[in-house]
């Protein structure tokens, strides 16, 4: 993860041509099959920075992950132009997975390993 300095808002063009870009969900997730089996990949972002996220989408929630190769986070703040604000992994998670117990689709060791994650994150401080 970078430092705090690189926080903000920075516009950005999503390209979802081109190879998927698995490595920052399996890290996140450490390869864990239980998570990684319900996200699609969507593209590739390219911020007005030069930096680089991969978009991916949870197949039960449909809601965005967005994450850099440095495991940095981010949300999308959209139209008129696309904006991409940067944010914390447990925040991002939290959004996310928010819906997960109220769906009829995610087994319980789905819900359980997500909520893991989640806790992971959210008592993990960020690396300065």
């Amino acid at each position: 993860m970078t430092d705090f300095d690189t926080f903000g808002s920075f516009a950005g063009s999503t390209h979802p041509e081109g190879e998927p870009g698995w490595g920052p969900l399996e890290r996140l997730t450490d390869d864990d099959p239980l998570l990684l089996g319900r996200f699609m990949w969507m593209g590739e972002v390219r911020l007005e920075d030069g930096r680089r996220l991969q978009a991916y989408k949870h197949i039960d929630t449909r809601r965005y992950l967005y994450l850099s190769d440095e495991l940095d986070a981010f949300e999308y703040r959209g139209h008129p132009e696309e904006h991409y604000l940067t944010s914390s992994l447990a925040t991002v998670l939290r959004e996310c997975f928010c819906e997960l117990r109220e769906l009829a689709g995610p087994e319980l060791a789905e819900i359980e390993a997500a909520e893991a994650l989640i806790e992971r994150h959210t008592s993990r401080p960020r690396a300065a």
